[in-house]
């Protein structure tokens, strides 16, 4: 019995140690997460990336900092914390300061939505988003729990990005030959190679000095034309044939009446 006291005792101090000493006995319970809204995207479309926190232990975290960088090959458009008042997330450095995580109902949980634009650079490629505790210590004691070890390594997502389709190249158009304008020399008519119109200058022989004489025709000039038509018999023309050999038939009776009389 005289040992009882004493063991008491000892078991109190422990239990008052202990109280103000938690971290000795205190151990990381919670988890952190990371994931994209998709599977698969294409370059120019936009996809979210969450990161969610959690703490399920009975300890209060405080500070609490989540490095949570911008993945290569996206562009950063925005972010949000849903029903929070502190939006404190720097996309340049990745971190986002949580601030105070309770252990319990209030503000065990905090959840970070960033919104991000696939890069050209991406396309074909598999992109990896990552997520680690960048400090993280229980409240009231300055207990670092990233270096007990007790905290476990950084979460990673990844999405596949589709390649870029080569674009068709246009119908080439069918070759056009351009056809100069032909020039036919002579009297006949030119006609120039290729698609072209040949127009001929058709030269005609300019009997306009040439009169006629003695009987003639009274100094008319004629108009040569170098046609190949067919001509068709002017009537006129055929008279004056007729004409012509009645007059020389009368002559020749005339002549023959002549000579018979002398006879």
């Amino acid at each position: 019995m005289r040992f009882i006291k004493p063991i008491i005792s000892v078991m109190v101090l422990l239990v008052i140690v202990s109280s103000s000493m938690g971290f000795a006995f205190a151990q990381f319970s919670g988890y952190l997460s990371i994931e994209f809204d998709q599977t698969t995207a294409s370059v120019g479309d936009t996809v979210t990336m969450t990161v969610t926190a959690s703490n399920e232990g009975l300890d209060s975290w405080y500070p609490v900092e989540v490095y949570a960088p911008i993945p290569s090959g996206m562009q950063y458009v925005s972010h949000v914390v849903p029903d929070k008042t502190l939006q404190n997330y720097d996309p340049g450095s990745g971190i986002w300061n949580v601030n105070r995580m309770r252990h319990d109902e209030r503000g065990h949980l905090k959840t970070l939505i960033i919104t991000l634009k696939v890069l050209p650079e991406a396309a074909g490629e598999s992109i990896t988003g990552t997520t680690s505790f960048q400090t993280l210590m229980l409240e009231g004691t300055g207990e670092d729990l990233i270096a007990s070890g007790e905290v476990p390594n950084s979460r990673s997502a990844t999405i596949t990005i589709e390649p870029e389709s080569e674009p068709e190249d246009p119908p080439e158009d069918p070759p056009v030959s351009a056809g100069g304008p032909g020039n036919g020399p002579g009297d006949g008519t030119g006609n120039g190679s290729g698609s072209g119109v040949g127009n001929g200058t058709g030269t005609g022989l300019d009997l306009s000095a040439l009169t006629g004489g003695g009987g003639g025709n009274n100094g008319q000039a004629y108009e040569v034309f170098n046609s190949t038509a067919p001509t068709e018999a002017d009537p006129q023309d055929m008279l004056y044939g007729l004409a012509a050999l009645l007059l020389v038939a009368v002559i020749l009776l005339g002549y023959l009446y002549g000579n018979k009389r002398k006879q």
